[in-house]
């Protein structure tokens, strides 16, 4: 924008049809649920910076809700600072562009000896990445033929060059949603994934039944046990992949996205694809263990306050955050 704080009011102002899009995730989620602030090198920073980043989320989430007529977000990770119910990014999904893939080359896959397991993390240290070295380790060193290929750095092509020639993928360990970006293009092209997250189950109930994207979703404890059992069970591979690919083909290509946000824009809205904010309490966040997220909510209730948490709207959430981080709240929080 050209004009920072000022832009949704202007548009306000001019009468113009605001949607604003909160659904990607690090626009809204809370900071201190956010792993996305460690480094490369899987430092993390000042507590200062979650502390202010938090406060500017927060603000940016109520102005976004205050003048746009719709805000679109996901469920694990809006509803936190939402006041008001929303439009589940689900209902609408990622715009997908589908290559011409052979359906039935799909369902026949020639089988090799060895698993090609393809990892392309854009920060390691969010995605879990030692840990999913150390577990495709382990299962060499079980017996298990991989070839376990992970790309840093490189062209896009290059990645899709790799999801074409891989058996799987392996995601991340530490999500909030079953299918993010790099999971949805090996789905393109019939290659299952592995998505490792928090109470992936729990978020069921709150994505439209036909809506729900195929993947392998396991705890992140469980990231060993899910690869292992991919390697082992090509039938499974082989249906996943293809479940994966026809959902991508019929639910999340462009065409079909592109016409669901005209009937938002036209105000055409079932009843399914609102949100409300109040009926979700989801503490664990994305990109870092459970324990590393309780410190955090610790170290800054403890330096500044409870009202660093920036959830005053939601008295029942606060609390459960508290009690989460082991924090004695028996006292009145507001």
């Amino acid at each position: 924008t050209l004009f920072p704080k000022i832009d949704l009011p202007l548009l306000r102002l001019f009468g113009k049809n605001i949607i604003v899009n909160l659904g990607h995730g690090s626009e809204a989620r809370p900071s201190f649920i956010d792993g996305g602030y460690q480094s490369k090198d899987g430092d993390y920073p000042h507590l200062s910076k979650i502390y202010s980043s938090n406060i500017r989320k927060y603000k940016n989430v109520e102005r976004c809700f205050k003048y746009a007529h719709f805000v679109i977000g996901s469920p694990f990770s809006t509803s936190q600072f939402a006041p008001s119910r929303f439009i589940n990014w689900f209902a609408l999904g990622i715009p997908a562009i589908i290559p011409e893939v052979d359906s039935v080359s799909l369902e026949k896959k020639k089988e090799s000896q060895c698993i090609h397991i393809l990892h392309s993390p854009s920060h390691p240290p969010a995605k879990g990445t030692p840990i999913i070295m150390n577990a495709i380790d382990h299962l060499k060193r079980r017996g298990h033929n991989i070839q376990f290929v992970m790309l840093q750095g490189v062209p896009h092509q290059r990645v899709i060059e790799e999801i074409k020639r891989c058996d799987f993928v392996v995601d991340q360990v530490y999500c909030d949603t079953p299918m993010a970006g790099f999971a949805t293009e090996a789905a393109c092209y019939g290659k299952p994934a592995i998505v490792g997250g928090y109470r992936l189950d729990y978020l069921r109930q709150f994505v439209p039944r036909d809506m729900w994207p195929p993947s392998k979703i396991c705890h992140p404890d469980q990231i060993e046990r899910a690869i292992e059992e991919l390697i082992v069970d090509a039938k499974q591979r082989r249906q996943l992949g293809f479940d994966a690919y026809m959902f991508v083909r019929t639910k999340w290509n462009a065409a079909e996205v592109a016409r669901r946000y005209i009937r938002l824009i036209e105000g055409d809205i079932p009843d399914d694809w609102w949100v409300n904010p109040r009926d979700i309490i989801y503490l664990e966040g994305i990109g870092q263990p459970i324990e590393r997220t309780k410190q955090i909510i610790r170290d800054l209730v403890q330096q500044y306050g409870v009202e660093a948490l920036q959830l005053s709207h939601r008295p029942d959430l606060c609390a459960a955050f508290l009690e989460f981080a082991g924090i004695n709240h028996g006292q009145e929080v507001f």
